[in-house]
Formats: C-alpha cells, sequence, structure tokens
C-alpha cells in the first residue's frame, strides 16, 4: 500500500540533495548563498512530497517530509531550518485533515531534538553521523503511525508499517551519506586550492628569496656606514635610519618566504610544549607592554610532543604577534594547554576586533592578510604549513569586537 508514493518521495529528495551538490561544486558560492540554494532545493522538495502522500482515512498523511527537515537541522543554519519548518506547517495547513494536530505536535519536538543531538552529531564519525538522523526518523515514524493507529484503528494495515518506516529509514541513510558526501567534497577540495597556492609560494620562495637577499645585504651595510658617518646633518639620518627600518622589515618578508623554501621537517625532536610557550613569551614581552598587553598562561603540566623547536618557536611568535596586533587599546592574551586523549590542544585568546566568517575561511592563504596594507599573510601560512607538517590542525573561533581563539591539536609524543 503506498509503495509508489513514497519511491516518488524518496527520488524527489534525493534529486534536491544532487542539485545542492551540482551548484555547490561548479559556483563559488557564498554561505548565504549556500543557504538560499538549500532552503529553495529543499522547500520544493517537501512541497513535492506533500503533494504525493499516502492519504489515510480523515485526511491523515504519510509522506516522506522529514527526509530533508531533519538533513536541514544537522547541517543547515538555523534561519534555514525555521524556515523549512514553517514551510511544512504553512503547506500541511493549507492542506487540511484530520492529521494537522500530528504536524504541530511533531514539529517543535523535532527541533528541540535535533538542537540537543547536532553538536554531537557534528562531531562524530561517519558511522555516527549515519545512525543518529536513521535512528531519530525510525522513532519519529513509529510515533506517527501509532498516532494514526490511535485515532483510525482499522486505516494502518500491518505492511504499512514495514513500508513507511523502511524507506524513511534507508532513505534517511541515502540522504545523510549524500550530504557528507557534499561536506567531504567541498572541504578536499579547499585543501587542494589550499596546496596549489602553497607549492607556488615555495617556488617563488625558493627563487626569488635568495636573488633579493644579497643585494638587500650589501645596501644595508652602506646605509647602516652612512648613519654612523659624522659627515651627514642628522636630519638626514633620520631618513637613513626610516630607510633601515624597512630594509628589516623586508628582510623579514624574506625569512617567512624562506621559511616554505626550506623542508619543515628537519631536525625533527621531542621538547615539552610549555618550554617552547613560555621562552616564546619572554621573547614577545617587550613589545606586549608597548601594546599593555598581558599574559595569563595555563602551563603546569609538561606535555611532549614531536617536532622542529625553532619552527614550532615561530608558529606561537606569529600567532601571539598577531593578537597582540589585533589589540590596538590593550588587553589579556590566554594561553591554555589542555590533554585530548592522545593529543595536546593549545588553545590562544585575544580580546582583539575579531575576524568575519569570509576571514577565517581564508586565513592562511598566500598574500591574505587582515591587517589591509600592514601584512602580507605570510605569518599564518607558515603557522599553517608548520602545523600541517607536525600531523596538527588548527581551528580559529572569532567574533567581530569580540576576540579571537587559535587552538593547535598536536600528537603527543608518547615514547617520553
Amino acid at each position: 500500500m503506498g509503495i509508489h508514493e513514497l519511491l516518488i518521495n524518496l527520488l524527489v529528495v534525493l534529486v534536491s540533495i544532487l542539485f545542492i551538490q551540482y551548484w555547490v561544486n561548479r559556483r563559488d558560492v557564498k554561505r548565504i548563498q549556500f543557504e538560499l540554494i538549500l532552503f529553495t532545493s529543499f522547500s520544493v522538495a517537501i512541497l513535492i512530497c506533500m503533494m504525493f502522500p499516502i492519504t489515510i482515512n480523515s485526511g491523515f498523511l504519510l509522506d516522506l517530509r522529514l527526509i530533508p527537515f531533519l538533513l536541514a537541522c544537522f547541517y543547515a543554519s538555523r534561519y534555514s531550518i525555521i524556515g523549512l519548518a514553517l514551510v511544512i506547517i504553512i503547506i500541511r495547513s493549507f492542506m487540511g485533515g484530520s492529521g494537522i494536530w500530528v504536524n504541530l505536535l511533531l514539529t517543535p519536538i523535532i527541533l528541540l531534538l535535533t538542537i540537543y543531538l547536532r553538536p554531537h552529531f557534528q562531531r562524530s564519525r561517519i558511522r555516527i553521523k549515519l545512525l543518529i538522523p536513521t535512528i531519530l526518523i525510525g522513532l519519529i515514524s513509529v510515533l506517527i503511525l501509532l498516532l494514526a493507529k490511535i485515532k483510525l484503528p482499522d486505516a494502518v494495515p500491518d505492511e504499512l508499517w514495514f513500508s513507511f518506516i523502511g524507506i524513511q529509514m534507508v532513505g534517511m541513510i541515502l540522504a545523510t551519506y549524500m550530504a557528507e558526501t557534499i561536506r567531504s567534497q567541498q572541504v578536499l577540495l579547499l585543501k587542494l586550492v589550499r596546496m596549489e597556492k602553497l607549492e607556488i609560494v615555495s617556488h617563488l620562495a625558493a627563487s626569488i628569496a635568495h636573488e633579493v637577499r644579497n643585494p638587500l645585504t650589501s645596501s644595508r651595510g652602506f646605509l647602516q656606514l652612512g648613519r654612523e658617518s659624522e659627515k651627514i646633518p642628522p636630519q638626514e639620518k633620520e631618513y637613513l635610519s626610516l630607510a633601515l627600518s624597512e630594509m628589516d622589515r623586508a628582510e623579514g618578508i624574506i625569512q617567512d618566504y624562506l621559511a616554505f623554501a626550506k623542508p619543515v621537517n628537519e631536525k625533527m625532536s621531542t621538547f615539552a610544549i610549555q618550554d617552547v610557550v613560555k621562552e616564546v613569551i619572554k621573547i614577545i614581552q617587550p613589545l606586549a607592554k608597548v601594546h599593555s598587553i598581558h599574559f595569563i598562561s595555563e602551563l603546569e603540566q609538561p606535555q611532549f610532543i614531536q617536532g622542529n623547536v625553532g619552527h614550532f618557536q615561530q608558529v606561537m611568535i606569529n600567532i601571539i604577534k598577531n593578537s597582540i596586533e589585533a589589540m590596538p587599546d590593550g588587553g589579556t592574551i590566554e594561553i591554555k594547554m589542555e590533554e585530548e586523549n592522545d593529543h595536546v590542544l593549545l588553545k590562544v585568546n585575544d580580546q582583539g576586533i575579531g575576524m568575519t566568517r569570509t576571514q577565517i575561511q581564508r586565513l592562511g592563504e598566500p598574500y591574505f592578510s587582515t591587517k589591509d596594507n600592514n601584512g602580507t599573510g605570510l605569518g599564518m601560512m607558515v603557522v599553517f604549513r608548520v602545523i600541517e607538517s607536525m600531523n596538527g590542525k588548527i581551528s580559529v573561533k572569532s567574533k567581530v569586537g569580540k576576540g579571537t581563539e587559535i587552538s593547535l591539536r598536536l600528537p603527543l609524543d608518547n615514547t617520553t
């Protein structure tokens, strides 16, 4: 009974997901555009599903509208979720029948359940991600049929239980798997683009940095001799000092380029992460005092990792320096370290100007900087490359006007 309607519903849902995948893969869409595409596609799928339902006596309608709705609850923004909930309620109310109250009862229950389950879902692996929505839609399907059975005892045949619940759960598995495939493809695409850009910068670094460094060094030497000469007036010495400071800045940029040209896995050793962090704080303390920055560090228990000490020190200098420059009016930088399974989690929190979602997504790209004309973006490129070479991960959380948290997750060296 009604197997054809349910299969039509399932086909519509899967086609809507393929449409989203097609659009995302062929266009460089922003987050708001993606949400609009998802909302439109799932709204159409829900409408078509509700146009081809299994109709039970007295206006009880059974369809697969919950599959796109649950998928949105786990992947979309809250605006899209609320919008789709309103779409379901409005269309169902317009269609009429005694089953409206079931729709009004279940929609807010589903919203509350997914709000609770969504954080666990997003942290889970693919198997658990397939399991959570499948079990949820199975339980909801059972509840719908039980309510229909109570209202209409003789109108729900036994074979409908197996077909409706079975297709709901199989459809949910397929839809979730397709959604995860789309998400994985997007992550992989971003990684490939970043790797290509890093490769280009590496080749440029090797060919340009050495060519520029030699004449720059000799020019700096002559300028320094001129500044120390007694024949040059004091005002002109100020010009020479300015030229020397700009040369030092150029030298720093070249150092960043060379950090890419050099292999980052040389001179690997095991070291205590808190020792490096404490040393970096000492090095950068004078700069912090100038900007009225205070440090709060929680680095009590020693944690050992494996990598290049010098490169990791440069990573911490770049991150903390960025935090200082993000707080022109002063503030506090908090550095915390904690153990998480077989990894150490190092967090650097500041109270700076923060970043937008777009800026966070572009962080680490060649020549992208949040400092306008005062930055090159090479510092964060060094950070990403070194951490990746240590088999670590970087995550960034930020709110404009509130501050930024950069988390480094690195594998512990259990041999010590």
